[in-house]
């Protein structure tokens, strides 16, 4: 009877270690919560939510590649992502951890916003095309100052609040891409639900008056924080998780 607990304990114990077995949970809960893992073998690291002791809701990934903001679904990243990839921050939809359809790529150059725009399908690249912000196109007095801004993949700016609105457009609306406010230096990134009741990733990048950047990753619903969300304060290097409700802490 006893040798036939201890096998039930030995197994129940390795069935634990069954996802984490090549890598180590540094912290949290990395079965059902908010926890940090690291892979050593590949280079892989993850801080966020977990469920069934899988990457599961919002997270921040890296790898060898790059540093990931993004949705995951049983471990790999799904829906619209904000990433780093050579020193350069991204925006685009993944599935399955697979680039596909439009990526918006910040290229800025001094006295220049510079974007590439590179299209997908299940992660070859298909096409890329050139946005650029100049002096002389900010102050010519059109609205949309690249691109297309109808049904096409375009910069318009909002000259009263210095903010430029940098995506893909349909009918003359942005449907995903980046609020970028030039003044104060502040971008969201979010891809529109058809339904606005419906939950929806946004990233958003803040200066600190201390230095540094405060970079978030949560889910809304309409305007407001509601579910997950991940913080990373470039400076101290702080990474937290919190849970929103009508952009309250709830913990």
């Amino acid at each position: 009877m006893k040798k036939a607990s201890l096998l039930l304990i030995l197994f129940l114990f390795f069935q634990s270690l069954i996802y984490s077995q090549n890598g180590i949970c540094e912290g949290g809960n990395c079965k059902n919560g908010f926890g940090h893992h690291y892979i050593k073998t590949t280079n892989e690291i993850y801080h966020g939510y977990f469920k069934d002791a899988k990457y599961n809701g919002i997270g921040m990934y890296s790898n060898n590649e790059g540093m990931y903001y993004s949705q995951f679904t049983n471990g790999k990243m799904n829906g619209y992502t904000v990433y780093y990839q050579k020193g350069n921050i991204s925006a685009g939809n993944f599935i399955n951890g697979i680039k596909n359809g439009v990526h918006f790529i910040n290229a800025d150059k001094q006295g220049s916003i510079d974007r590439i725009v590179v299209t997908y399908e299940k992660g070859k690249e298909l096409s890329r095309e050139f946005l650029k912000v100049t002096s002389e196109n900010f102050n010519s007095g059109k609205d949309c100052i690249s691109g297309d801004c109808d049904n096409g993949n375009g910069i318009f700016l909002i000259k009263a609040q210095n903010v430029l609105v940098i995506g893909k457009f349909e009918k003359n609306a942005m449907v995903e891409g980046e609020y970028l406010n030039i003044q104060y230096g502040e971008s969201d990134y979010f891809a529109v639900p058809k339904d606005l009741t419906n939950p929806y990733f946004k990233f958003s990048k803040l200066p600190m008056k201390e230095g540094g950047l405060l970079e978030i990753a949560a889910m809304y619903i309409t305007s407001k924080k509601n579910g997950q969300a991940v913080m990373y304060q470039t400076k101290s290097k702080e990474i937290s998780g919190v849970i929103y409700k009508n952009d309250e802490l709830v913990k």
